[in-house]
Protein backbone atom coordinates (compact mmCIF):
# COMPACT_ATOMS: atom_id res chain seq x y z
CA UNK A 1 0.00 0.00 0.00
CA UNK A 2 2.77 2.76 0.67
CA UNK A 3 4.80 1.79 -2.34
CA UNK A 4 1.37 2.39 -4.36
CA UNK A 5 0.91 5.57 -2.38
CA UNK A 6 4.33 7.21 -2.73
CA UNK A 7 5.00 5.14 -6.29
CA UNK A 8 8.50 3.73 -5.04
CA UNK A 9 8.97 0.16 -4.11
CA UNK A 10 9.50 -0.08 -0.40
CA UNK A 11 10.36 -2.92 1.73
CA UNK A 12 10.11 -3.71 5.90
CA UNK A 13 13.81 -2.79 7.24
CA UNK A 14 13.07 -4.69 10.95
CA UNK A 15 9.81 -5.08 12.58
CA UNK A 16 9.54 -4.55 16.50
CA UNK A 17 6.80 -7.01 18.20
CA UNK A 18 7.09 -6.90 22.09
CA UNK A 19 5.60 -9.04 24.18
CA UNK A 20 2.38 -8.59 25.84
CA UNK A 21 -0.87 -7.62 24.28
CA UNK A 22 -0.83 -3.70 25.75
CA UNK A 23 2.48 -3.06 23.75
CA UNK A 24 2.83 -1.09 20.34
CA UNK A 25 4.13 -3.38 17.38
CA UNK A 26 6.37 -1.91 14.81
CA UNK A 27 7.78 -1.88 11.84
CA UNK A 28 10.74 0.68 9.36
CA UNK A 29 9.80 0.55 5.97
CA UNK A 30 12.94 2.01 3.72
CA UNK A 31 12.98 2.26 -0.26
CA UNK A 32 13.62 -0.93 -2.09
CA UNK A 33 16.68 -0.65 -4.59
CA UNK A 34 16.41 -1.39 -8.62
CA UNK A 35 19.42 -4.55 -7.74
CA UNK A 36 19.62 -7.60 -5.49
CA UNK A 37 22.77 -9.52 -4.99
CA UNK A 38 23.05 -13.33 -5.30
CA UNK A 39 26.50 -14.41 -3.52
CA UNK A 40 28.35 -17.35 -2.16
CA UNK A 41 31.29 -17.82 0.05
CA UNK A 42 33.97 -20.63 0.14
CA UNK A 43 36.77 -20.94 2.50
CA UNK A 44 40.15 -23.23 3.82
CA UNK A 45 41.02 -22.95 6.98
CA UNK A 46 44.74 -24.09 7.73
CA UNK A 47 43.81 -24.82 11.17
CA UNK A 48 41.04 -26.83 10.72
CA UNK A 49 39.54 -25.77 14.09
CA UNK A 50 40.33 -21.92 13.07
CA UNK A 51 40.40 -20.07 10.06
CA UNK A 52 42.12 -16.67 10.09
CA UNK A 53 39.71 -15.14 7.77
CA UNK A 54 36.27 -13.74 8.28
CA UNK A 55 33.52 -12.17 6.50
CA UNK A 56 30.20 -10.63 6.69
CA UNK A 57 27.41 -10.07 4.10
CA UNK A 58 25.20 -7.11 5.68
CA UNK A 59 22.54 -4.73 3.85
CA UNK A 60 22.67 -1.06 5.26
CA UNK A 61 20.10 1.50 5.69
CA UNK A 62 21.26 3.74 3.11
CA UNK A 63 20.29 1.50 0.71
CA UNK A 64 24.15 -0.80 -0.06
CA UNK A 65 24.95 -4.17 0.02
CA UNK A 66 28.44 -4.35 1.87
CA UNK A 67 30.64 -7.35 1.42
CA UNK A 68 33.47 -7.05 4.22
CA UNK A 69 36.66 -9.51 4.56
CA UNK A 70 39.42 -9.66 7.17
CA UNK A 71 42.22 -11.53 7.70
CA UNK A 72 44.04 -11.43 10.28
CA UNK A 73 47.88 -11.95 10.65
CA UNK A 74 49.08 -15.59 10.53
CA UNK A 75 46.80 -18.38 11.13
CA UNK A 76 45.15 -20.34 13.41
CA UNK A 77 42.46 -18.86 16.67
CA UNK A 78 44.57 -15.71 17.37
CA UNK A 79 44.19 -14.55 13.73
CA UNK A 80 40.19 -15.60 13.70
CA UNK A 81 39.96 -13.67 16.89
CA UNK A 82 41.65 -10.60 15.57
CA UNK A 83 39.67 -11.06 12.45
CA UNK A 84 36.49 -11.73 13.63
CA UNK A 85 36.18 -9.03 15.96
CA UNK A 86 37.25 -6.37 13.39
CA UNK A 87 34.60 -8.27 11.16
CA UNK A 88 31.92 -7.74 13.65
CA UNK A 89 32.28 -4.09 14.77
CA UNK A 90 32.80 -2.87 11.31
CA UNK A 91 29.58 -4.66 9.75
CA UNK A 92 27.54 -3.02 13.35
CA UNK A 93 29.30 0.23 12.01
CA UNK A 94 28.22 0.72 8.28
CA UNK A 95 24.56 -1.01 9.22
CA UNK A 96 24.30 1.87 11.85
CA UNK A 97 24.85 4.45 9.14
CA UNK A 98 28.32 5.77 10.06
CA UNK A 99 30.76 6.75 7.67
CA UNK A 100 33.07 3.90 6.37
CA UNK A 101 36.35 5.92 7.41
CA UNK A 102 35.25 6.76 10.90
CA UNK A 103 34.55 3.65 11.07
CA UNK A 104 37.82 2.38 9.95
CA UNK A 105 39.60 4.40 11.67
CA UNK A 106 37.89 3.55 15.06
CA UNK A 107 38.77 0.09 14.34
CA UNK A 108 42.18 0.86 13.55
CA UNK A 109 42.69 2.45 17.33
CA UNK A 110 40.95 -0.47 18.72
CA UNK A 111 43.34 -2.76 16.90
CA UNK A 112 46.31 -0.46 18.24
CA UNK A 113 45.63 -1.30 21.49
CA UNK A 114 46.02 -4.45 21.52
CA UNK A 115 49.68 -5.98 21.68
CA UNK A 116 51.98 -6.34 18.24
CA UNK A 117 51.25 -10.00 17.99
CA UNK A 118 47.29 -9.59 17.44
CA UNK A 119 46.76 -6.21 16.68
CA UNK A 120 46.98 -6.81 12.56
CA UNK A 121 44.22 -7.57 10.17
CA UNK A 122 43.28 -6.33 6.79
CA UNK A 123 40.12 -5.02 5.73
CA UNK A 124 37.97 -5.81 2.31
CA UNK A 125 34.90 -3.55 1.71
CA UNK A 126 32.78 -3.59 -1.24
CA UNK A 127 29.77 -1.45 -0.90
CA UNK A 128 27.31 -2.20 -3.79
CA UNK A 129 24.88 0.76 -4.34
CA UNK A 130 21.63 -1.29 -4.74
CA UNK A 131 19.51 2.25 -6.66
CA UNK A 132 22.68 2.56 -9.20
CA UNK A 133 25.05 -0.52 -9.32
CA UNK A 134 27.78 1.22 -8.78
CA UNK A 135 30.32 -0.21 -6.23
CA UNK A 136 32.92 1.12 -3.72
CA UNK A 137 35.93 -0.48 -3.24
CA UNK A 138 37.99 0.16 0.24
CA UNK A 139 40.92 -1.91 0.96
CA UNK A 140 43.45 -1.74 3.88
CA UNK A 141 46.06 -3.87 3.45
CA UNK A 142 43.82 -6.42 1.09
CA UNK A 143 44.80 -8.65 -1.54
CA UNK A 144 43.67 -7.99 -5.32
CA UNK A 145 39.30 -8.04 -6.05
CA UNK A 146 38.06 -8.50 -9.13
CA UNK A 147 35.18 -8.23 -11.48
CA UNK A 148 34.05 -10.03 -14.14
CA UNK A 149 31.46 -9.16 -17.01
CA UNK A 150 31.19 -12.28 -19.36
CA UNK A 151 35.19 -12.99 -20.05
CA UNK A 152 36.52 -9.70 -19.55
CA UNK A 153 37.88 -9.38 -16.10
CA UNK A 154 39.14 -6.07 -14.35
CA UNK A 155 41.45 -6.70 -11.44
CA UNK A 156 41.46 -4.39 -8.47
CA UNK A 157 44.68 -3.73 -6.11
CA UNK A 158 45.46 -1.24 -3.91
CA UNK A 159 49.10 -0.96 -1.67
CA UNK A 160 48.70 0.01 1.67
CA UNK A 161 49.22 -1.39 5.40
CA UNK A 162 47.16 -4.04 7.34
CA UNK A 163 45.15 -1.82 9.99
CA UNK A 164 46.74 -1.92 13.11
CA UNK A 165 49.83 -0.98 11.96
CA UNK A 166 50.09 3.46 11.21
CA UNK A 167 48.80 5.64 13.86
CA UNK A 168 45.54 6.69 10.83
CA UNK A 169 44.97 4.13 8.82
CA UNK A 170 45.20 4.12 4.85
CA UNK A 171 42.79 3.95 2.86
CA UNK A 172 42.39 3.00 -0.52
CA UNK A 173 38.94 4.00 -2.40
CA UNK A 174 37.71 2.75 -5.77
CA UNK A 175 34.88 3.58 -7.33
CA UNK A 176 33.50 1.26 -10.74
CA UNK A 177 30.28 0.71 -12.18
CA UNK A 178 28.04 -2.69 -12.56
CA UNK A 179 26.13 -3.46 -14.83
CA UNK A 180 23.16 -6.71 -14.22
CA UNK A 181 24.52 -10.08 -14.13
CA UNK A 182 28.35 -8.92 -13.25
CA UNK A 183 30.50 -10.64 -10.69
CA UNK A 184 32.58 -9.01 -8.35
CA UNK A 185 35.09 -11.48 -6.65
CA UNK A 186 36.58 -10.73 -3.17
CA UNK A 187 39.52 -13.27 -2.19
CA UNK A 188 41.55 -13.38 1.13
CA UNK A 189 46.03 -13.02 0.12
CA UNK A 190 45.91 -17.06 0.96
CA UNK A 191 44.72 -17.58 -2.61
CA UNK A 192 48.47 -16.82 -4.06
CA UNK A 193 50.14 -19.19 -1.41
CA UNK A 194 50.09 -21.94 -3.50
CA UNK A 195 52.90 -23.38 -5.60
CA UNK A 196 53.32 -21.62 -8.81
CA UNK A 197 55.93 -19.45 -9.66
CA UNK A 198 55.93 -15.42 -9.07
CA UNK A 199 55.08 -14.30 -12.38
CA UNK A 200 52.30 -16.60 -12.61
CA UNK A 201 51.29 -16.70 -9.01
CA UNK A 202 49.75 -12.72 -9.33
CA UNK A 203 47.24 -12.90 -12.10
CA UNK A 204 46.52 -16.91 -11.97
CA UNK A 205 42.76 -15.74 -10.39
CA UNK A 206 42.42 -12.94 -13.31
CA UNK A 207 43.50 -15.95 -16.15
CA UNK A 208 41.35 -18.22 -14.71
CA UNK A 209 38.28 -15.94 -14.27
CA UNK A 210 38.70 -14.69 -17.87
CA UNK A 211 37.98 -18.52 -19.12
CA UNK A 212 35.63 -19.43 -16.73
CA UNK A 213 31.73 -19.50 -17.84
CA UNK A 214 29.11 -20.15 -15.23
CA UNK A 215 25.70 -19.36 -14.58
CA UNK A 216 26.22 -18.13 -10.76
CA UNK A 217 28.72 -17.32 -7.79
CA UNK A 218 28.54 -20.65 -6.03
CA UNK A 219 30.32 -22.45 -8.87
CA UNK A 220 33.05 -19.43 -9.72
CA UNK A 221 33.38 -19.90 -5.33
CA UNK A 222 33.89 -23.37 -5.26
CA UNK A 223 36.25 -23.13 -8.66
CA UNK A 224 38.82 -20.56 -7.54
CA UNK A 225 39.18 -23.06 -3.98
CA UNK A 226 39.57 -25.92 -5.60
CA UNK A 227 42.48 -24.25 -8.24
CA UNK A 228 44.13 -22.95 -4.60
CA UNK A 229 43.73 -26.47 -2.95
CA UNK A 230 45.79 -27.71 -6.01
CA UNK A 231 48.12 -25.41 -5.92
CA UNK A 232 49.10 -25.55 -2.37
CA UNK A 233 49.65 -29.74 -2.53
CA UNK A 234 48.90 -31.76 -0.02
CA UNK A 235 49.19 -29.14 2.89
CA UNK A 236 47.28 -25.81 3.16
CA UNK A 237 49.66 -23.24 3.38
CA UNK A 238 47.67 -20.35 4.62
CA UNK A 239 43.36 -19.56 5.10
CA UNK A 240 42.03 -18.92 1.99
CA UNK A 241 38.20 -17.33 1.94
CA UNK A 242 36.57 -16.21 -1.68
CA UNK A 243 33.03 -14.59 -1.50
CA UNK A 244 31.56 -14.45 -5.04
CA UNK A 245 28.82 -11.84 -5.46
CA UNK A 246 26.37 -10.78 -8.09
CA UNK A 247 24.73 -8.01 -9.21
CA UNK A 248 20.89 -8.82 -10.12
CA UNK A 249 17.55 -6.99 -11.10
CA UNK A 250 15.34 -6.46 -7.99
CA UNK A 251 12.94 -9.70 -8.01
CA UNK A 252 15.01 -11.82 -9.95
CA UNK A 253 16.72 -13.80 -7.08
Amino acid sequence: MVSRLLGHNFTVWEKQRPEGSHQTCSFTLVPAGKFQVRHAVAQIAKDRAFCGDSHALVQTKDGRFALILSDGMGTGPKAAKESRATVDLLAQLLSSGLKEEFALNLINTVLMLRTPEERFATIDVALIDLFRGNVELIKVGAAPSYIKRNREVVPIEASTPPAGILQQVEVDRQHHVLAAGDFLILASDGIFAGELGPEETEDWVEKALGRLEVAGPQPIAEFLIKIAETNMGKESKDDVTVIVAQLMPAGAL
